[in-house]
Formats: C-alpha cells, structure tokens, sequence
C-alpha cells in the first residue's frame, strides 16, 4: 500500500451549531484518517490536498420570548413606540475564516426581526425589513489567514 493511500483527508460532520437560538453557521472540517478509518495527526496527511472547509446556515432551538433590543419599555406609551423596534436588522457572530492560509471569506447569519406583540419578536422574510429601507448588513467579509508559504504552479504543455 503506498503512502498516498495509506492516509487520506475525510470531511468531518459539522461542527456543532454557532447559535443555541435562531440561526447560526456551522462549519465542516477535515480529519487526517488511516486506511482502515481510524483518526492520525494531521502531519501523515498531504496539506496541499485539504479540502476547504464550508459553511452552512444552522437553526437552534426555538428562541424565547425576548424584548427587541433597544426596545425595552415601549408599553410605556406611544411615544416609545420607534418605528426601528417594529422591524431591524439582527447578525450572528463572524464565523472562522474559510481559508487556514492566504485570502478567505467569513460568514454570519443577517435576519430581518419583527415585534408581533408586547414582549415577542419573531424571524420574518428579509423582504420586510428591505420594504422600509432598512440597511441590510454583510453577511459575508474577506479575512486574511497566514502566508500559505511557496506554492507549485503549473502550466499548459507547451508545444514541441
């Protein structure tokens, strides 16, 4: 059996869940496995060929009841009532960079939130928060990981 066969990279399950409530990412990853399925350090396997690990949006549990942000104590009258509490913008955290070296991308989960009674908000369509002109914030950035170091580029066959 040769050495290439011997170790190869598997892509794991996803890591659990960014987000115990509403939605959140969960990332891939690869694991330096032997022939016969068992996990080795990653060292026995070739970096080059590590597949990138990817991204995918995840739901936790059913969140509570909560009061939107910033909007706490708008049952005290109607002058408290701000148009922002009845519909925004809300992001999760910013997930690992996609690449371990050189440029990738970091991902978030962006959901438009709408108050539906005194104390309970709910995930709705991104439509309704677009319809009142309501900034939609990135839900993807580029990061920058280590040098990935010297590289082998190859070329097309030249002609003879």
């Amino acid at each position: 059996i040769s050495l290439a066969d011997m170790y190869r990279w598997k892509v794991s399950a996803y890591a659990p869940c960014s987000s115990t409530c509403t939605t959140g990412i969960a990332t891939s990853y690869a694991l330096c496995v032997r022939y016969d399925g068992s996990e080795v350090d990653e060292r026995f396997c070739d970096s080059v060929t590590r597949p990138e690990p990817t991204q995918e949006f995840c739901s936790g549990k059913e969140c509570p009841p909560r009061y939107p942000r910033g909007c706490a104590g708008w049952d005290r009258g109607p002058s408290l009532r701000l148009h922002h509490c009845v519909r925004r913008w809300e992001t999760s955290g910013w997930s690992q960079c996609s690449r371990t070296c050189g440029e990738g991308f970091q991902y978030r989960a962006v959901r438009c939130w709408k108050m539906l009674s005194p104390g309970l908000d709910s995930s709705v369509y991104d439509s309704l928060c677009l319809s009142h002109d309501l900034h939609k914030p990135a839900s993807r950035k580029v990061c920058q990981g280590q040098s990935c170091g010297p590289q082998w580029e190859v070329s097309d066959w030249s002609e003879v």
